[in-house]
C-alpha cells in the first residue's frame, strides 16, 4: 500500500487493558462521510416535504371551506332572485289592485273612468311609472292620538317622538316657526306635497332628498304634529288607517 492512503484507527480503554488498533482506508473514510452526507441532505429534504405537505394540506382545507362558503352564497343568491321575482309579481299585482280601487283601467295605457270623478290626476302618473314609494302612505307617527283639524291631521305624541317622512320627496320649505317649531314641507312629484309642523328638532335642511320612512326630527314637547297633504294646490283630507292616493 501508498504511505499515506490509510488512516489509523486507536481504540485505548480507560481502565487499562489491551489497545487495538485498525488501519482504516482513506477511502472509505471519505465514501463514508459522502454517505452521512446524503443521508442528512434526504433527512432534510424529508423532513422539509412534510413540512410542505402539511401546509398544502391546510390550504386545502381552507379551501375546501371557501368553496362550501361561496356554494352557500350562491344558494341565497338564487333564493334573493326568487324572492324578487315574487316581490315584482306581488309589486304587479298591487297596482292592478290599486288601479282598480282608483277607476283605473288595467290593460293597456292606464286611463281614467267614469268611476271616481275627481278631477285631480296626477295618482295616474303615479301609477303609470310605479311610482308608489312617493305615495304617502306611511303614517309619520306611531301610535299616538290622532284627531282632524279640518283637513290636517293632529297628531298628539308623547314628546320626543320621531317624526318620518310619509313619502319619499325633496324638502322645498325649511323654516322655523315663531313657536320654536319647524315647519317642512316635502315635494313628491307630480304636484304632490306634504307639510309638517310641530317638530322640536330636526335632522333635515332645505333642498334635502329625503327617503319614504326616514326621520325628519322629534315632536315638540307641548304642540302636536300636524300632517297635511296637498295636490295640485288643494288641502286633501288624509284618510287616517287606509291607502291615500
Amino acid at each position: 500500500m501508498v504511505p499515506g492512503r490509510r488512516l489509523t484507527l486507536l481504540i485505548i480503554p480507560e481502565e487499562g487493558g489491551r489497545t487495538y488498533e485498525y488501519k482504516i482506508p482513506r477511502l472509505f473514510v471519505w465514501v463514508a462521510g459522502l454517505v452521512v452526507t446524503l443521508i442528512l441532505i434526504g433527512l432534510g429534504l424529508g423532513l422539509r416535504s412534510m413540512i410542505q405537505s402539511q401546509e398544502y394540506a391546510k390550504r386545502v382545507e381552507r379551501l375546501q371551506r371557501d368553496k362550501d362558503i361561496l356554494v352557500e352564497e350562491v344558494q341565497r343568491v338564487d333564493q334573493l332572485e326568487v324572492v324578487l321575482n315574487q316581490l315584482q309579481a306581488s309589486n304587479a299585482q298591487l297596482r292592478r289592485i290599486t288601479a282598480e280601487a282608483v277607476g283605473l283601467s288595467d290593460s293597456g295605457p292606464l286611463a281614467r273612468t267614469h268611476r271616481v270623478g275627481e278631477q285631480l290626476v296626477s295618482v295616474v302618473d303615479r301609477l303609470r311609472y310605479g311610482r308608489l314609494r312617493t305615495v304617502p302612505t306611511l303614517t309619520p307617527v306611531r301610535g299616538i292620538s290622532v284627531k282632524y283639524e279640518g283637513n290636517v291631521l293632529l297628531y298628539r305624541p308623547p314628546t320626543g317622538s320621531l317624526v318620518r317622512a310619509s313619502a319619499a320627496g325633496r324638502i322645498v320649505r325649511w323654516e322655523l316657526a315663531p313657536g320654536g317649531d319647524h315647519h317642512l314641507r316635502i315635494d313628491h312629484g307630480n304636484g304632490l306635497l306634504t307639510e309638517y309642523s310641530g317638530l322640536s328638532t330636526t335632522t333635515t335642511e332645505d333642498g334635502q332628498y329625503v327617503q319614504k320612512g326616514q326621520p325628519l326630527g322629534l315632536s315638540h314637547p307641548w304642540l302636536g304634529v300636524r300632517f297635511a297633504l296637498i295636490e295640485a294646490g288643494l288641502t286633501r283630507r288624509p284618510q287616517i288607517g287606509e291607502l291615500w292616493l
